[in-house]
C-alpha cells in the first residue's frame, strides 16, 4: 500500500474511534436528562406526600430508577471503551 492509502486508513480509523465516543457520551448525556425529568417526577410525589412514610416510599422509588435503570442506562462500558480506543489512535 503507498502511504497515502495507508495515512486514509489511518484517518478513517480514528474518525470512527471519535465519532464512536461522541455517540457514547451523548447517550450518557440523553440517560442524564431522562433522568433528571423522572426524579422530578418522585420530587412531585413527594411534595404531593402527606405523611412522613409516603414522602419515604417517594424517596424509595427514585432510588429504586436510579440504581435500576440510570445506572445501567448510562453505559459508562462504551465510555470506557471510547476512551481506550482513543487512547490507542496514533493520530
Amino acid at each position: 500500500m503507498i502511504d497515502l492509502e495507508t495515512n486514509d486508513i489511518a484517518y478513517l480509523s480514528s474518525k470512527h474511534k471519535r465519532d464512536a465516543a461522541k455517540t457514547a457520551i451523548l447517550q450518557t448525556r440523553q440517560t442524564l436528562e431522562r433522568a433528571a425529568e423522572e426524579v422530578d417526577n418522585y420530587l412531585e410525589k413527594f411534595r404531593d406526600a402527606e405523611t412522613d412514610t409516603e414522602k419515604a416510599t417517594a424517596i424509595n422509588w427514585c432510588i429504586h430508577y436510579l440504581t435500576n435503570n440510570v445506572l445501567s442506562g448510562l453505559r459508562l462500558d462504551r465510555l470506557a471503551n471510547a476512551q481506550s480506543a482513543l487512547n490507542s489512535s496514533k493520530l
